[in-house]
């Protein structure tokens, strides 16, 4: 099994509850695409465009990662803009 793929076969329905809060566990400390340094993420949709609101650092990482707009990227921590973009 692929170790990015997640299932669940339960086979009554006490079990598919134990299942998912089994689940639920794991994934709260899960890290998704690799930048440790953000803590949490939501994926919201504004404007019909899918948009990903990070809390933490790494502004310059989020700036590598291929698909995303860097010109409507931002942080509201004054030092990693500096360090990031130059003031």
């Amino acid at each position: 099994m692929d170790p990015y793929t997640i299932s669940i076969v339960p086979t009554t329905k006490t079990n598919i509850m134990f299942e998912m809060k089994t689940l639920r566990r794991k994934l709260v400390n899960l890290t998704i695409g690799g930048i440790l340094s953000i803590h949490r993420a939501l994926i919201s949709k504004l404007n019909g465009k899918h948009v990903i609101y990070a809390e933490g650092l790494g502004l310059k990482d989020v700036l590598k990662i291929d698909g995303v707009d860097n010109e409507k990227s931002f942080s509201n921590h004054i030092t990693e803009i500096e360090e990031c973009l130059g003031i």
